[in-house]
């Protein structure tokens, strides 16, 4: 799971400070990805049927931020969106 917060690093932008990913439920449950957590980031592991919400959160000085969060579940084939969203299908300008 601690590629997900790779990912961060590779793209050179600084590390969200809400999870990258984190189980739903009744709150914060397992797995919780999250910089502050790198050690049991690398601990957890993905598992069929689990639900997640995976969370983008982009934020630079002086222009602002972008925060977006998708509902997924893990299948034996990989994960499957939850949710549609029509931003999703939006071009850029």
């Amino acid at each position: 799971m601690t590629g997900l917060l790779d990912a961060y690093e590779a793209a050179g932008i600084p590390p969200p400070p809400m999870p990258v990913a984190r189980g739903l439920g009744l709150g914060f449950d397992l797995p919780l990805v999250t910089h502050a957590l790198p050690h049991t980031a690398a601990e957890q592991r993905f598992e069929a049927g689990m639900v997640l919400a995976l969370t983008a959160y982009v934020w630079r000085e002086g222009v602002g931020a972008m925060y977006g969060q998708e509902p997924i579940i893990v299948t034996a084939t990989g994960p499957e969106l939850l949710s549609t969203n029509p931003f999703r299908e939006a071009r850029s300008l």
